[in-house]
């Protein structure tokens, strides 16, 4: 589901947020809501992804990681995950790698359950409500 206008002259690699330059207005509100996630919920069911894990990146971004960053690819992608639930957009790179391999050490079905809980919290009040937190 698109929600931010075509520019080739963007760096795919630079995060946008939700009120980024970009954005179409009805974009912010599918974002803000993770409206536009909904088509993941099918990767989920073709076996794809997870509910819960990393986030997918793109080739670009894949290929500036660290070796020790890596370490993420051992579990599944997923829909949500700590830093979805901790900051998202607001995370550097850095930071968002340190709270998927985080994920990776601490993985559990209960770790898994509070995420899914913590998503829905955050869909609700937003990321700017929660982060740090879990």
């Amino acid at each position: 589901m698109r929600t931010m206008k075509v520019d080739r002259s963007r760096n795919a690699t630079t995060q946008v947020g939700n009120l980024g330059p970009g954005v179409f207005a009805a974009g912010r509100f599918l974002r803000r809501f993770k409206i536009d996630e909904m088509p993941q919920v099918l990767n989920v069911i073709l076996g794809d992804m997870s509910f819960v894990g990393p986030r997918p990146c793109l080739e670009e971004t894949k290929d500036s990681m660290p070796d020790w960053a890596w370490r993420r690819f051992e579990v599944r992608p997923g829909i949500t995950g700590l830093a979805q639930t901790r900051g998202n957009t607001v995370l550097s790179w850095e930071k968002r790698w340190e709270q998927d391999i985080e994920y990776v050490d601490r993985q559990s079905l209960f770790l898994d359950v509070m995420l899914i809980l913590k998503t829905i919290l955050v869909v609700v009040f937003g990321e700017e409500k929660f982060e740090g937190s879990l």
